[in-house]
């Protein structure tokens, strides 16, 4: 098998598999799917199989701070546009008899579903607990590999103009998408050469969280991470 390929193209066992995962026909793969790829070596590290017939995955959470004013409609319509036009968003990941494939619709799952939080009448030394226990519980939520959107946004007001996004995402296209785009798109910020007003201020895995945000946040203005 090529690094990518057509429905059509591929192997008839691989076809055959894709089909049941999905519950469909070959034509309607055809219209649905538009190319299915082998797995880069960072990203095959992150999938484990349990049980040899079952596929799980490591995920990520990262916290972003935005600061300046966050409006919800805009920030949904630069999610949508972002799903739209990046294949990294719209991928899934199948399990077959030969290996685990990248799968690459057409059209973004429906759900994209962001919740929004306001946490600006919380003390500032309860603001980093809040976070934990919403991260924590995320990361209990899990994903559908094959067929879910394998992103979730959440958003957190905790200042007049200041937001924490937390980004929970399965690790593999957290490998293959930078965030921050639409972040920037938001808040009209210039990309990529000015990232002063979005920053990256905690990445982790599976969301063991190693040391205090806000502890994270004070320092972020003078430590800002390349884009």
């Amino acid at each position: 098998m090529e690094n990518w390929m057509k429905i059509a193209e591929l192997p008839e066992d691989t076809k055959a598999a894709l089909c049941k995962s999905y519950d469909v026909q070959e034509p309607i793969l055809i219209k649905r799917i538009k190319y299915v790829r082998k797995l880069s070596a960072a990203e095959a590290v992150t999938f484990r199989k349990k049980n040899g017939d079952k596929l799980t995955a490591s995920v990520m959470q990262t916290i972003y701070k935005l600061k300046g004013k966050l409006l919800p409609l805009k920030f949904n319509l630069a999610v949508g546009q972002a799903f739209e036009k990046e294949d990294a968003l719209r991928c899934n990941y199948v399990l077959t008899d030969r290996d685990i494939l990248a799968v690459v619709k057409y059209k973004p799952t429906i759900s994209r579903d962001i919740s929004y939080h306001n946490l600006k009448n919380i003390a500032e030394d309860e603001i980093d607990g809040e976070l934990r226990k919403y991260m924590e519980a995320e990361t209990r939520l899990g994903f559908n590999l094959t067929k879910g959107q394998l992103v979730r946004f959440s958003v957190f007001q905790t200042a007049e103009d200041e937001y924490a996004i937390i980004v929970t995402a399965v690790e593999a296209v957290a490998l293959n998408y930078d965030f921050r785009k639409i972040f920037r798109a938001v808040m009209e910020i210039p990309e990529p050469s000015h990232l002063a007003n979005v920053m990256e201020s905690f990445r982790s895995k599976a969301g063991i969280l190693a040391g205090p945000i806000k502890e994270y946040w004070s320092k972020i203005f003078a430590d800002l991470p390349a884009p």
